[in-house]
């Protein structure tokens, strides 16, 4: 409309004026006008629906674990509120790679759940690390600090397309590679996005703290690997020699992936827990006396999409239960006595 009108009133100056009219109008059009006329409608994200779940069922087993610690899946034993949050905001595409007023709302969802998982048999002496789809979630183990000769770095570049490097005015950052091999400390214990202060280096600038990136592990050779981000300035190779010190301090929930993790282990006094009761009614809820269990308030499910994630749990159990006491714990409840049976020959 403002094209026309603005072509119109400018005619009387000739082809130029014309043109002058018909891209001012244009502009107003698309900025003003139009928007007006016919809004964007909102955009949404994608909404989760029905989503899977690790759960239990009559008959499935639980875990007996023996030795100082197992790896073990959990089952989900309750399942509390399914919980929905809708973000929405106002986008600034105007159509012309402006900012005006034009933009649609845009809603993003948000999702959690409250979950209690069986984990094993108790009473056990602790669960130390959770594991989602294979990422941890929980590290019982806050504080990582070890010291080794096996330890060497070599610097490296990465491109940041949204950060500027105000040295070099690009989108080129630092990063630096440490590398302890299979005689030395595994450092995928450490944890990405957490800092880490690194000492003992000759070079200076390969010593501070700083933001862990990533960490892998050779499957061959069994060396593992720490990239940590340094930030404008670079580093300098130096080989493995020199007494290297590795200190990280986390939270025990890691990068904010639950509200609140609560373990039970198991044991024969242990209470209702507090959550699943608010949930369910004072009453409604056993114990799970002899039976450890995990209970996670706001689960963030976002991260492993329209489902629950597989859960795996790091079981401590006390190191003085071996094979030969399971063995026949085992046998003695399947009614034998310790006349039925003999395991003298048992050295594990």
């Amino acid at each position: 409309m403002a094209t026309i009108v603005l072509s119109v009133a400018l005619a009387p100056l000739g082809p130029v004026g014309m043109g002058i009219g018909a891209a001012m109008g244009g502009m107003l059009d698309q900025k003003f006008i139009f928007p007006a006329m016919f809004p964007k409608e909102g955009q949404k994200a994608p909404r989760l629906g029905d989503f899977q779940m690790q759960t239990a069922s009559e008959g499935t087993g639980i875990h007996y674990c023996l030795g100082r610690t197992s790896r073990v899946a959990g089952q989900v034993i309750w399942m509390g509120d399914f919980i929905e949050f809708a973000n929405t905001s106002k986008s600034r595409d105007d159509g012309c790679g402006g900012g005006g007023g034009g933009g649609g709302a845009i809603t993003v969802y948000q999702y959690y759940v409250d979950l209690a998982v069986a984990v094993c048999e108790g009473p056990i002496n602790g669960i130390r690390k959770i594991w989602a789809d294979g990422q941890i979630i929980y590290d019982d183990d806050t504080s990582k600090i070890v010291t080794s000769s096996q330890i060497s770095v070599t610097p490296g570049a990465f491109v940041s397309k949204h950060i500027i490097n105000p040295l070099t005015g690009t989108g080129w950052f630092y990063h630096n590679v440490l590398k302890s091999t299979s005689l030395g400390p595994d450092l995928t214990q450490y944890i990405p996005n957490y800092s880490v202060t690194i000492s003992g280096f000759t070079n200076p600038s390969n010593n501070g703290t700083f933001k862990v990136v990533e960490t892998w592990k050779d499957q061959v050779t069994g060396d593992t690997f720490m990239k940590v981000n340094l930030g404008a300035l670079g580093g300098v190779t130096e080989a493995a020699g020199n007494p290297i010190t590795l200190d990280q301090t986390i939270t025990k929930i890691i990068n904010g992936k639950a509200v609140d993790i609560e373990i039970y282990n198991g044991d024969y006094s242990q209470t209702v827990d507090p959550l699943m009761e608010a949930t369910e009614g004072s009453g409604n809820v056993p114990a799970y006396r002899g039976i450890s269990y995990v209970v996670i308030e706001k689960l963030y499910l976002n991260p492993y999409g329209s489902r629950t994630p597989y859960l795996h749990f790091l079981v401590e159990e006390d190191p003085a239960k071996n094979v030969k006491d399971g063995i026949a714990d085992i046998l003695e409840r399947s009614g034998l006595t310790s006349n039925d049976y003999n395991t003298d020959r048992i050295f594990i």
